[in-house]
């Protein structure tokens, strides 16, 4: 890791019996009571935007998702984490890029958040559906998509391109779903096509213990460190295609989270 490394971490406990289901306790007492929170100053931010404000709202919102998801990753018992490269995200006034992540867990999330970066989402319709998450991600103007349904895709496409056009970067998860042992899947192209036809770069991100801190199908969070690793940005080969610009910097993002297991 280089330059801008931060590392913020609290004690790792040794362990004792039921020391799980405590910290499950702990984490989701703090998710319910910060979300909550959070709504309600959404809330606010929401009527003082629209009323003074229109040309922000998404804006506003998103802030304050970060500020809820940072909230949650430092009260989370056990959960430590540093990063590199933030340098490379686009800095106010940059281009907009096409962020892409390799998908671990659930946490995922919450560890993209820990940037500070200003973007929009792409999601499944479910998690839109959510009471109180669903209302906010709806306002920061995060992008919905249904699986399977190409006409959402298509509907998904448009909404990450017009964002892309406003000078607001997109984030994608290109594996589509969680990867269910930490391993890379292939990834979807659409990312990769947005950037392409959109003239903007791609800036992958890893995401190296996230699978140790939220198991897929488990609501029990482990002690674990994090690694969140920005690298420099990516722009396709002339005549590259979308489909072997995605091999191409899923191979960089596989062998960065190589590395980065190998020194965890």
């Amino acid at each position: 890791m280089n330059d801008t490394t931060e590392t913020l971490s609290k004690p790792m406990t040794t362990g004792f019996p039921g020391q799980d289901y405590l910290r499950a306790v702990v984490f989701w007492a703090t998710f319910v009571f910060a979300t909550g929170v959070c709504y309600l100053i959404l809330l606010a931010i929401v009527i003082w935007k629209k009323l003074f404000d229109p040309k922000h709202v998404t804006q506003g919102a998103h802030w304050l998702a970060t500020f809820w998801a940072r909230w949650i990753m430092h009260a989370a018992p056990g959960w430590r984490w540093s990063y590199s490269g933030f340098e490379n995200l686009p800095k106010e006034g940059e281009p907009p890029v096409v962020l892409v992540a390799n998908h671990q867990s659930s946490a995922d999330i919450g560890a993209i958040y820990l940037t500070q970066a200003q973007f929009r989402w792409l999601s499944k319709d479910t998690v839109f559906r959510l009471p109180c998450i669903g209302h906010a991600m709806k306002w920061a103007g995060y992008v919905s998509i249904k699986r399977g349904d190409r006409h959402s895709s298509h509907a998904a496409v448009r909404q990450s391109a017009a964002w892309i056009r406003r000078g607001v970067s997109m984030f994608y998860f290109p594996e589509g779903t969680r990867s269910e042992d930490g391993r890379l899947r292939d990834f979807k192209v659409g990312a990769f096509r947005l950037a392409v036809e959109e003239g903007v770069a791609i800036c992958p991100v890893v995401l190296c213990g996230t699978k140790d801190m939220m198991r897929k199908n488990s609501g029990i969070p482990k002690a674990a460190h994090l690694i969140l690793d920005v690298m420099p940005k990516v722009w396709p080969l002339p005549e590259e295609t979308p489909e072997l610009f995605a091999r191409r910097v899923r191979s960089m993002i596989e062998a960065r989270l190589r590395y980065l297991e190998s020194i965890l």
